[in-house]
C-alpha cells in the first residue's frame, strides 16, 4: 500500500494544506501542471477526505516501526559507548 493517493490527489492534499481559496487553489492547479474545473477538484478533494483515515493508519504504522528502530539503535550505541 505505498501509493495510497495518485500525483493529483497528491496535490490536492498539497492546496488542503496551504490552506488557499478555490480561485488559488485552481490556479495553483494550472500553474503545477494539474488543470481542472472546481467541480473536479471538489471531486478530488471529497477522495481525499474519505481517504483521510487510510492514509493516518498507514502513517503511524510505518513512522511507528521508523521511531521504534531508532530508539533501538540508540539504546544499542548509548550501551555500546559505555
Amino acid at each position: 500500500m505505498p501509493d495510497i493517493l495518485n500525483d493529483t490527489e497528491k496535490v490536492v492534499v498539497e492546496t488542503i494544506r496551504i490552506r488557499l481559496s478555490t480561485e488559488q487553489v485552481l490556479q495553483y492547479l494550472q500553474d503545477h501542471g494539474f488543470p481542472m474545473s472546481r467541480d473536479t477538484y471538489f471531486r478530488h478533494k471529497r477522495k481525499v477526505e474519505e481517504k483521510k483515515f487510510i492514509r493516518l493508519y498507514y502513517i503511524s504504522t510505518i513512522h511507528f516501526q521508523d521511531q521504534h528502530l531508532d530508539n533501538r539503535i540508540d539504546n544499542f550505541n548509548e550501551y555500546r559507548i559505555k
